[in-house]
């Protein structure tokens, strides 16, 4: 079986678009179609900082009737050939955007 490649997460929030678009972090937009579509790279986690590989993640943003579906996948941990850092990239950024996401429909929620 091949190491997957990606990670997807999709929530429901009760919040329109304009409202999910989010907060500010350094990395480098490779997509953007406000509110709808938020694209960029950054540095594969545990990995030194000077290493050219980076990871890609998209948030795509759909209206719903009672808010907005988020999906959010991140790919590219198929291009770490060495099982362990491939591990310690997946598996770390597994738990950090459960962590992030939470918290997210936190702050929302909070905002309302």
């Amino acid at each position: 079986m091949a190491f997957p490649d990606r990670i997807e997460r999709t929530i429901q929030l009760a919040h329109q678009p304009e409202r999910v678009s989010g907060d500010t972090a350094t990395l480098t937009i490779e997509r953007l179609e406000p509110p709808r579509v938020f694209g960029y790279t950054w540095p594969v986690y545990g990995l030194p900082e000077d290493d050219p590989r980076r990871t890609y993640v998209e948030f795509t943003l759909e209206p719903t009737d009672t808010g907005t579906t988020l999906t959010m996948v991140e790919s590219g941990f198929a291009q770490l050939p060495d099982a362990g850092e491939r591990d310690v990239a997946y598996s770390g950024n597994t738990q950090g955007w459960t962590s992030e996401l939470g918290e997210l429909v936190e702050y929302l929620d909070g905002q309302a």
